[in-house]
């Protein structure tokens, strides 16, 4: 295949299989929005007056938003270099496990 040519076909083909074959993947990919639900259903648990207690902390509320947002990216870009690293491996076919993956991702070296 000449270079910078990209056959998409091929590669989601490549790509299912390596999900198929690897469940590590799946994992990795599923890790920020099991964080994300984890931590939504934490924060929606009820509580008596909270209409009041949101009213009345409403800033403390957006900054926190805003604060696990970025905390959130910071975990997803970590997970996706992960990601990376994974396929790089058995690319090279050498094996890589999910955690060895995350702990790359997050060191954000090989």
């Amino acid at each position: 295949m000449p270079k910078g040519k990209v056959e998409i076909a091929s590669t989601l083909k490549r790509s299912f299989r390596c999900l198929i074959e690897d469940p590590g993947f799946i994992g990795l990919y599923l890790l920020p929005a099991a964080v994300f639900t984890v931590a939504s259903l934490l924060y929606a648990i009820p509580t008596t007056g909270i209409r009041s207690w949101i009213a009345s902390n409403t800033w403390w509320i957006v900054g926190w938003g805003v604060a696990f947002g970025v905390v959130l990216a910071v975990i997803g870009l970590a997970v996706f270099a992960g990601v990376i690293l994974k396929a790089t491996a058995r690319e090279r076919g050498k094996g890589m496990s999910f955690s060895a993956a995350l702990r790359g991702g997050f060191r954000f070296r090989s």
